[in-house]
């Protein structure tokens, strides 16, 4: 069975037996629809770019979602000790998303559950639980962590820059302004909250931001000149960066995020190439 999902994340083959080729199944078994987006991660000495997001509208796939679910994140060899937070949480949640990731020689599964968008016309409360993420290592059952994804009420471009910096390491600081400089903050709304995310995670000092810039009409070719500056401050081969922007020049970017991780090592990731598909059933291809 070729899928439109099986030809755009050829990086990810490696996680067929630990998840993906379950999770292909699934959604095709019960012709669900679904958003698939990658991602680009730059730390030090590391550009890491097998990363993909897949995401499920909860009431598409119906009244045992959450059994489902479950089954999906055991395929994805969750620990066990984290069912019971996901299985208590779900009922609240509009949709799920499953990530896979390589962070060094570590194979790392995702679930994130995120909770319906406040009413049209309703008030940002400012630290509103937006998702609530789950994260773990495949290859080691010890390593699992629980995050939280916070809306925060921030209506300046200026303001939500600012903050983005303030919370990644100096070094990062100057490339940082020069991306966000490169964003064309005139697109974004004159009368309404940025949707910026405050992420925290539990056991950890790791706070990190990630702002949504899907209505902004930005290229990853936009943001040529930042990732570069970022890539010499965090001793990334510079030829393996500009290979990724070559090859993904004109794919619009959806998520920008920076902080301090949990070894307080600056990053900056970059979500890309957001698109609906659909499973193709029994063997054509779209």
């Amino acid at each position: 069975m070729q899928t439109r999902m099986s030809q755009s994340i050829s990086e990810l083959e490696s996680f067929a037996t630990w998840g993906l080729n379950d999770l292909q199944r699934w959604a095709a078994d019960r012709r669900l629809s679904y958003g698939m987006e990658r991602s680009v991660r730059m730390q030090q000495n590391t550009l890491e770019s097998r990363r993909g997001l897949f995401s499920f509208s909860v009431q598409e796939i119906g009244n045992n979602a959450a059994t489902e679910v479950i089954m999906i994140c055991r395929a994805m060899h969750i620990p066990e000790r984290l069912v019971p937070s996901i299985q208590r949480f779900f009922s609240a949640s509009a949709f799920v998303h499953f990530g896979f990731e390589y962070s060094g020689s570590a194979m790392i599964g995702k679930c994130y559950l995120e909770l319906p968008a406040p009413n049209p016309g309703a008030a940002l409360v400012s630290g509103r639980l937006q998702f609530l993420g789950f994260k773990w290592s495949m290859n080691d059952a010890s390593v699992a962590v629980v995050t939280r994804y916070r809306a925060l009420s921030i209506s300046s471009w200026m303001a939500a820059t600012e903050l983005m910096l303030a919370n990644t390491g100096k070094a990062l600081q100057p490339a940082m302004l020069t991306l966000m400089s490169l964003v064309p903050p005139c697109n974004a709304p004159e009368n309404g909250p940025l949707n910026l995310l405050e992420i925290e995670e539990e056991g950890s000092d790791r706070r990190s931001y990630d702002l949504n810039v899907y209505d902004l009409g930005v290229s990853v070719s936009k943001l040529t000149k930042a990732l570069q500056e970022a890539a010499i401050v965090l001793n990334v081969n510079l030829e393996t960066v500009n290979q990724w922007l070559k090859s993904n020049a004109n794919a619009p970017v959806g998520h920008i995020a920076t902080g301090l991780g949990r070894e307080q090592q600056s990053f900056l990731t970059v979500y890309y190439d957001p698109r609906r598909a659909e499973m193709i059933i029994k063997g054509t291809s779209s």
